[in-house]
């Protein structure tokens, strides 16, 4: 009970985040498990590999589309598996601090997919052996860190031995090691910046105030006005809570159209997830 209830404390509010983790922990410990069965009854262990990584051969992917998801899922290195789930957990949980945890699973996922596209495309051109894959979620993860660099580029991170770093510099450290530390082909590099490219692009668009959600708020507010009207005193009060809430929400993003997101205090900032988290349940 206690580990789970500092895994909910470390993911915040944000169930996106814990879903993503648990699903990564859950593949990674079954592609664990179908290494040890494959060695010990001696099948292949490629099998699994030509059913959900992401192969370099555009006509596998073609005929396997669901790959560009999978293989995001798969890890055979336990260190690969670790990193990148603290990695996710340290970025994902500022991320989802002050945004709503659909901008998370839009990184993740785009990222993700974006850096498998680019993989396949690098790969065509000669950057990876042929009948190679990829595996692993780094493409997800950098795009995850490089957007929260953008939108919170001076938050302090404590580290060890280090004292307090700006968020900024840490996500280019570990954006940059992944990169050029990892080893793989000239074709897996072209996924990791892409997907880190990705994050760029998403953190920029969110930073100039054009937040996905808004007209979706600007909808539910025009439609509040006219439904709720109830003379129950319970759903007359729920009423009045969330069209407090849209008035609030649209007052932050004027501000944040006008002066950006860095202008918007920390609390501001807070309220705004807050708010976000209330309307889109």
């Amino acid at each position: 009970m206690r580990i789970r209830d500092y895994f909910k404390a470390a993911c915040g509010e944000s169930k996106e985040l814990r879903w993503l983790l648990i699903v990564i922990a859950a593949t990674g410990l079954v592609c664990f498990l179908w290494q040890i069965i494959a060695a010990l009854s001696g099948l292949e262990s490629g099998i699994f590999d030509s059913w959900f990584a992401l192969s370099s051969d555009f006509k596998v992917v073609m005929v396997r589309p669901w790959t560009l998801a999978t293989y995001l899922c798969l890890h055979y290195s336990v260190l690969h598996l670790i990193f990148n789930i603290l990695w996710l957990l340290c970025f994902g949980s500022i991320l989802t601090r002050f945004h709503p945890g659909r901008l998370l699973l839009q990184l993740f996922i785009g990222g993700g997919i974006a850096g498998g596209i680019f993989y396949i495309v690098s790969a065509s051109f000669g950057g990876a052996w042929p009948g190679s894959y990829i595996t692993g979620d780094s493409a997800a993860v950098l795009s995850v860190m490089s957007a929260c660099a953008v939108l919170m580029p001076g938050m302090p991170i404590r580290l060890f031995l280090f004292g307090e770093v700006k968020l900024k510099w840490v996500a280019s450290v570990c954006i940059l090691l992944t990169i050029f530390g990892g080893g793989g082909s000239t074709a897996v590099s072209i996924a990791h910046v892409c997907g880190a490219l990705w994050g760029v692009g998403q953190g920029w668009y969110v930073k100039k105030g054009k937040f996905i959600f808004n007209h979706k708020f600007h909808n539910n507010y025009t439609n509040l006005s006219v439904k709720h009207k109830s003379h129950n005193p319970s759903r007359a009060a729920q009423a009045m809570n969330t069209l407090d809430d849209h008035r609030r929400l649209d007052e932050l993003l004027d501000k944040i159209r006008l002066s950006g997101y860095d202008s918007l205090s920390e609390r501001e900032k807070i309220e705004l997830n807050h708010i976000s988290s209330r309307i889109t349940k």
